[in-house]
C-alpha cells in the first residue's frame, strides 16, 4: 500500500478538530467509508481509530491504527507515528478542554504506550489523574516522570504545565515527587521567581495539614537552591527552620533576607524576622540593637510614605 497522510478530496464531513458524543456514528461511518474507497489514506486510519476509541471499541481503535504501520517501511514507520501522535494529542486536548477528563485521560494512555518518553503528554496525563481523583505516587515511579524532566533542556516544555504539573506532584508527597518538582523548577526559565513564589505560596497553604514538614522543608530548600536570593523562600524557612528548633539556620535565612532585600518595605520585614528568628533561639544578645534598627526602619517608612507597600513575602 502506498502510503498517503492527505485527506481526501471528496471530504465531505470535517471531524478533525474535535469528536463529541453525537458525531461518533457518523464519523465511523464516513471513514470506514472513506477507507474502503481508497486504502492509501494514512489519515482516514488515524481518525477512524479516535473515533472507535472515544466509542468505547478499544480493540477496533488499536486494529485501525496498525494497519498502516503493518504495511509500512522502517523509514516510513517514525514519520507515521508521529502523525498518529499528533492527531491523538489534538483530540486530547479537545476533551479536557470540553470536560471530557475521561476520554482525554484515555487518550493520553494511549500516546504514552505508543511514546512513554514524549514528556509532556506524561505530565498532561498526571493532571488529569489528580482531576479524576486516580492520582497516585506509585505513577511517578511507572511512567518514570523524574528521568524524563531530566532529559529536557531548560525553556523546552511549556511553563503553564510545569506549574500545573508542580501542583498536581504537590498532593504526592514523597521522594519522588520531590525530585520531580525539582525538575519542574530548574525547567522553568523565564518565570521561574514567579513560579518559585506561587509554589512557595502554596507550600505555606498546606502547612496546616498533618505529616507536611518534612516535604515543605525540602520544596522551600530547593527554591533557595535554585534561587538563592529568593525572598519568599527564605522566609519559609526561617519559619520551618524555628519551628524545628533549628535555631542557627532560622537566623541565618533571615539574616540573608533582610541582606538581600531590594525595597525599604522588604528590609523592615527581614528586621522582624531577624528578632523572631533570634529571639526563638533565646538568642537576647544584641536584642537592643536589632529592636533599634527595627525602629528606625519603621520610622522611615513613616517619613517616606512609599506608596508600593507590597513585599516580597507571602501573606500567612
Amino acid at each position: 500500500m502506498q502510503a498517503s497522510i492527505s485527506s481526501p478530496a471528496s471530504a465531505s464531513i470535517d471531524l478533525r478538530h474535535g469528536f463529541s458524543e453525537r458525531e461518533l456514528p457518523d464519523a465511523i461511518d464516513f471513514y470506514e467509508t472513506a477507507i474502503a474507497a481508497d486504502e492509501s489514506v494514512v489519515s482516514n486510519y488515524w481518525y477512524l481509530g479516535v473515533a472507535y476509541l472515544l466509542a468505547e471499541r478499544e480493540d477496533d481503535a488499536q486494529a485501525a491504527w496498525f494497519t498502516p504501520l503493518a504495511t509500512a517501511s522502517e523509514s516510513e514507520i517514525y514519520c507515521l507515528t508521529e502523525n498518529l501522535l499528533e492527531i491523538l494529542e489534538q483530540e486530547a486536548d479537545y476533551q479536557a478542554e470540553t470536560q471530557n477528563l475521561e476520554r482525554a485521560w484515555l487518550l493520553r494512555q494511549h500516546i504514552w504506550t505508543l511514546a512513554p518518553d514524549r514528556v509532556q503528554n506524561v505530565l498532561h496525563a498526571l493532571c488529569l489523574n489528580r482531576k479524576l481523583d486516580t492520582l497516585t505516587p506509585e505513577l511517578l515511579i511507572e511512567w518514570q516522570v523524574n528521568d524524563l524532566l531530566q532529559t529536557n533542556a531548560v525553556g523546552s516544555i511549556d511553563e503553564k504545565l510545569l506549574e500545573r504539573t508542580i501542583g498536581t506532584l504537590i498532593d504526592i508527597r514523597t521522594e519522588a515527587s520531590i525530585e520531580a518538582i525539582e525538575s519542574c523548577v530548574r525547567l522553568t526559565s523565564t518565570e521561574q521567581g514567579v513560579l518559585i513564589d506561587k509554589l512557595v505560596c502554596t507550600l505555606w497553604e498546606i502547612l496546616p495539614q498533618k505529616d507536611v514538614t518534612h516535604f515543605v522543608v525540602k520544596i522551600a530548600e530547593i527554591c533557595n537552591q535554585i534561587q538563592p536570593e529568593r525572598l519568599s523562600a527564605l522566609q519559609l524557612l526561617s519559619y520551618m527552620y524555628s519551628s524545628q528548633a533549628l535555631y542557627h539556620k532560622a537566623t541565618v535565612a533571615a539574616e540573608s533576607y533582610y541582606r538581600v532585600a531590594p525595597s525599604l518595605i522588604d528590609r523592615f520585614f527581614g528586621s522582624y524576622q531577624m528578632q523572631r528568628a533570634h529571639f526563638a533561639a533565646g538568642n537576647w544578645q544584641g536584642a537592643e540593637a536589632r529592636v533599634n534598627l527595627h525602629r528606625q526602619l519603621l520610622t522611615e517608612i513613616i517619613q517616606t510614605a512609599p506608596q508600593d507597600l507590597a513585599s516580597g513575602h507571602c501573606k500567612v
